[in-house]
């Protein structure tokens, strides 16, 4: 039989008063249950900081020259960042998708914000060759 106030005993001692495990067999499993803790603390890896690649990067360029609309929606904003970043990943198996999407949710979240002056339109339409 196991010595009491170890880990061992713990899961069979039943000496206490109220039929549970004694105080040295119960100061015992705390011990094993802090350095497992901290084992366990020890060994899940810091994530490293996120890199900004070059889509991402044009994306946020692209939208700082329109901060309206990135007011206005910045959920697009967001998601056409998010986009950027799964072009810019090493896996790159969602970047066909994710470039078509980007397209679509940027001309989405521009749109309006490139005036058309109409005097220059009729000027481009009346231009002799």
């Amino acid at each position: 039989m196991a010595q009491h106030g170890t880990r061992a005993q713990y899961k069979r001692c039943r000496d206490s008063p109220n039929g549970g495990p004694c105080g040295p067999c119960r100061s015992a499993n705390n011990a094993y249950e802090r350095e497992r803790k901290q084992k366990r603390l020890a060994s899940v890896p810091t994530p490293a900081a996120p890199t900004i690649g070059p889509v991402e990067q044009g994306v946020i360029d692209l939208l700082a020259r329109f901060p309206d609309a990135v007011d206005r929606r910045p959920d697009l904003a967001a998601s056409a960042r998010a986009m950027a970043r799964i072009q810019d990943s090493p896996a790159g198996a969602q970047a066909p998708n994710a470039a078509r999407q980007m397209h679509l949710t940027l001309a989405e979240l521009l749109k309006g914000t490139q005036r058309h002056h109409k005097l220059a339109s009729i000027r481009r339409m009346t231009r002799h060759p």
